[in-house]
């Protein structure tokens, strides 16, 4: 059973569903974890003042559900981390998911931070990173032998040799393309994802390699409130722009929650997972209620925020 909504979407009452939606399936399972959960989570994240909370209200349902995707990546990042009271893992075929999971984590919160302080245009710049690791963690999981170059590439050359040639942005969308066929998608389905995955990949690369639109963007930011009315934001401002970074950045993590998390969790036909989880380790519950919470929200929130794109549109025609 996926999320309760009601039009028009609004970031508190998707965040209360959210939470309603996780201890519910938390209970089923019979897992008393309410301490693990997305509101505790808030709580664990850098604070975020009342001006910027009030601020990010104003982009629409996307800041929660990206956050129960941070929480996701967390969970995993820890999970990966805490055997035997290690910090890197001791089974060697977990070191390159450990690092990048636990990279990806870290630039989601950095890319939340910035977002709330009216900084989207480096918020940007850190998502394609974000969207980088994260496609190659699930290539890499993919393809052991990649995974093996990544972790043998350690000099500035071999490192740019290996993102130029192996993981160029065309190479890693073919080999995600690839795992999402072996994995038992659609074609139609893949290469929709993949035309979606590439547009957005090439209006969030302008924020690193700046054009002049970008640039002109930074410094005058559409006002989330005001329309299409744009403010000057050089020293920070949220800006409408914020809503598209929160939800790529959330759809990116869902999409690897669904394959990835395949790869590492799940067992499949003769395909054992690469990682045991432990259905009485609480840390492990959490992940697995946040995981299965993740992969309905995103679904329900894209398909509602399509939904009131057409009412609007609907309204603004009478």
């Amino acid at each position: 059973m996926g999320l309760t909504l009601a039009l028009p979407l609004d970031s508190q009452s998707v965040r209360r569903e959210i939470q309603r939606a996780w201890l519910r399936f938390a209970r089923r399972q019979h897992w008393a974890i309410g301490t693990l959960s997305p509101s505790s989570f808030q709580r664990v994240l850098p604070p975020l003042s009342s001006a910027q909370k009030r601020a990010c209200a104003e982009l629409g349902p996307w800041l929660p559900v990206y956050e129960l995707a941070v929480q996701w990546l967390a969970n995993v990042s820890i999970a990966l981390s805490s055997q035997d009271d290690r910090v890197i893992p001791t089974d060697k075929s977990l070191h390159v998911p450990w690092a990048l999971l636990g990279s990806a984590a870290h630039y989601s919160v950095a890319i939340r931070q910035l977002t709330a302080l009216g900084f989207d245009s480096p918020a940007r710049a850190q998502l394609r990173t974000l969207v980088e690791s994260l496609l190659l963690c699930l290539a890499s999981l993919d393809d052991q032998s990649l995974a093996e170059e990544f972790q043998a590439a350690t000099t500035d050359k071999e490192i740019k040799n290996f993102w130029h040639t192996r993981v160029s942005p065309k190479n890693l969308h073919l080999r995600v393309m690839n795992a999402e066929r072996r994995f038992g998608l659609p074609d139609d389905w893949i290469r929709t994802i993949s035309r979606w995955r590439t547009e957005e990949h090439a209006v969030f690369s302008e924020a690193v390699h700046l054009s002049y639109v970008a640039a002109v963007v930074t410094v005058l930011s559409p006002d989330p409130g005001l329309g299409d009315e744009a403010r000057y934001g050089v020293l920070g401002k949220l800006t409408s722009n914020s809503e598209r970074t929160l939800s790529y950045g959330a759809r990116t993590i869902w999409h690897f929650c669904i394959l990835g998390g395949s790869y590492l969790f799940d067992e499949i036909g003769d395909r054992k997972p690469i990682f045991s989880l432990d259905q009485n380790n609480p840390l492990h519950q959490a992940l697995i209620v946040t995981r299965h919470v993740l992969m309905e929200a995103v679904l329900d929130i894209w398909k509602a925020a399509e939904n009131n794109k057409e009412n609007n549109k609907g309204s603004a025609s009478h």
